[in-house]
């Protein structure tokens, strides 16, 4: 899988209720971040090249309105390293005397089996504490606004107006602080500083405040922290599962997944977007124009001040002068071959982007189409048993009874903790490793952990039905299902794996088991129900049949697919 070279993406919206000289406050922070990165170089102000190290060179560009007055300005740090090459871009435009962008990039191409993971550039925080951003009503703040029960209307404005178009991070304070969780919070929301809006829910009167405005199912209990997308829809209950809530047993994990993951989407989130068309639009100033046009200045400057001098000196101003044009040639092509190595990988990215997402698209519709089959079979059923109850000795109560749907979990967090309801399912997962899935899957967490529900019911009914003496494996149960069977789609289960796979990859497949189950306390599980079938994660879930002895079927592993003959 290619690695995008957009690493980091800030897109910082400046809005004030008072002028700003949104110009003035970006030269003086961004200087001052790149001289705190190279000390000890001269003021950096004009537009132009300043090789502020040897290996860093700063590129100043300004962009002008009609009338001459400085409406754009871009900085652009090129730093090599033994690790790759890091472009730092800093890019503000003026929309009016009262609004603007800012935009930060970070674009990484490492070397060749050295590669980094670089940090988020700690301008955007500096940027973000000095100037007036505000997303839609939400002010984007360094640190979380503190929201008490008498101030939960304005969170819910802020959560529910349309104009909003970053996250919304909000925490929970836990009623007893836990070890390291003012910390922990700390380091969390410095990676999302800029890229979302946050607030801190004071106590628990304001949790409960919040839950009374919005509903159960959008609340965010004491603890716990929930980052609400754009476009709320609080009279939608289905729409709450968009919007990531982790819980405080699930924020107190040793593995540190869910923390990480917080700022973590809300990067990958701003580092999607597109830039505003006032940034793409803008047209500023060819570098390297402004440094041809200073060097002929200078040349010029030369030639008259040396008019008596002798011509082997004038010569060798001429080589000089021409020399310098040369180096600034080969600059200008390194900069521009460097420039064309990180759009072609961005290329790639976007190329590899696409075909996941028609891919993913490709899969839904041929699950929707499933769907929509099973539904029609099920409604054709229906309709011949209220037709055999009406007829029969049954009233229309046993006909058209009320039925309570079943609650499904919209993440595995909460099928792990639902598990003790299946008596004849005994898991013995590493289970972050089937919780790292509700980090990775992004849209399709709760689709992903509906469908392992409905596996892990399946081979629940599976088991109570060995019981009830049927007598085929798990593969025909799912074939042909026995009278209030709950079987699973029999075309997603494998109940063996390929020779060649357990060759090479056999190992991965071994997980722990009951002693009275193997006395070595593990067992090969090579049947497996597929979760999805498309992209680089395709979730499996593992599982060894002892219901003939035991009366329990035993799951080992719920997580990534582990390699076979096809994964790269």
């Amino acid at each position: 899988m290619s690695i995008p070279p957009l690493v980091h993406r800030a897109v910082l919206p400046v809005r004030s209720d008072d002028d700003v000289d949104l110009m003035a406050v970006v030269r003086r922070c961004t200087t001052s971040w790149v001289q705190s990165k190279h000390p000890g170089g001269k003021p950096l102000s004009a537009s132009g090249i300043h090789q502020v190290s040897e290996d860093s060179t700063l590129y100043i560009a300004s962009a002008y309105a009609e009338d001459g007055s400085e409406s754009g300005l871009r900085y652009r740090l090129r730093d090599t390293s033994p690790v790759g090459l890091f472009h730092t871009t800093v890019t503000a435009v003026s929309t009016g005397p009262k609004t603007g962008w800012v935009s930060v990039d970070l674009e990484y191409n490492p070397t060749d089996g050295e590669a980094v993971n670089p940090g988020r550039p700690r301008l955007i925080g500096e940027l973000t504490e000095e100037l007036p951003l505000r997303d839609g009503p939400a002010p984007l703040t360094v640190r979380p606004q503190p929201i008490t029960a008498l101030r939960i209307h304005q969170l819910v404005a802020v959560l529910t107006n349309p104009d909003r178009r970053l996250p919304c991070i909000v925490i929970a304070r836990p009623t007893r602080h836990t070890e390291g969780w003012r910390q922990k919070v700390a380091r969390t929301i410095r990676g999302a500083v800029g890229s979302a809006s946050l607030y801190e829910l004071e106590d628990e009167a304001a949790c409960n405040a919040l839950r009374n405005e919005l509903g159960d199912v959008f609340r965010v209990a004491p603890g716990a922290i929930r980052t609400y997308l754009p476009d709320v829809d609080v009279e939608l209950p289905a729409d709450s599962h968009r919007h990531r809530l982790l819980s405080q047993v699930r924020l107190m994990t040793p593995d540190g997944y869910a923390w990480k993951n917080i700022s973590r989407n809300v990067q990958e989130r701003a580092r999607s977007a597109p830039l505003p068309s006032a940034i793409r639009g803008a047209a500023f100033q060819d570098v390297f124009d402004i440094e041809r046009a200073t060097r002929n200045q200078e040349r010029a400057s030369a030639r008259e001040a040396s008019t008596n001098a002798d011509a082997s000196r004038e010569l060798r101003d001429e080589i000089e002068y021409l020399t310098s044009l040369l180096s600034l040639a080969d600059q200008q092509y390194l900069e521009l071959k460097e420039s064309y190595d990180l759009a072609s990988r961005q290329v790639e990215s976007l190329a590899e982007r696409h075909e996941n997402l028609e891919l993913e698209i490709e899969e839904e519709i041929t699950e929707h189409l499933s769907t929509q089959e099973q539904l029609s079979k099920t409604k054709s059923q229906l309709v011949r048993v209220q037709d055999a109850l009406l007829n029969g000795a049954g009233g229309p109560e046993d006909a058209f009874p009320v039925l309570n749907p079943e609650e499904l979990p919209d993440s595995f967090e909460e099928l792990l903790d639902n598990l003790p309801r299946l008596s004849h399912i005994l898991y013995t997962g590493d289970k972050p490793l089937t919780l790292e899935l509700d980090e990775v899957a992004g849209s399709k967490r709760a689709v992903w952990a509906r469908k392992a529900w409905e596996a892990l019911r399946s081979l629940d009914s599976y088991a109570q039905a060995k019981k009830d003496r049927f007598s085929g494996a798990f593969y025909e149960f799912c074939q042909n299902p026995p009278p209030g069977g709950r079987p699973y789609a029999h075309k997603q289960v494998a109940m063996s794996e390929s020779r060649s796979t357990l060759t090479q990859w056999g190992d991965e497949r071994v997980f722990p088991v009951p002693l009275e189950v193997h006395p070595d306390g593990e067992a090969l599980m090579e049947a497996h129900i597929k979760l999805d079938s498309r992209g680089s994660i395709s979730p499996r879930l593992h599982f060894l049949d002892c219901t003939a002895d035991h009366g329990q079927v035993v799951v080992g592993f719920i997580g990534r697919h582990l390699r076979n003959t096809r994964t790269n």
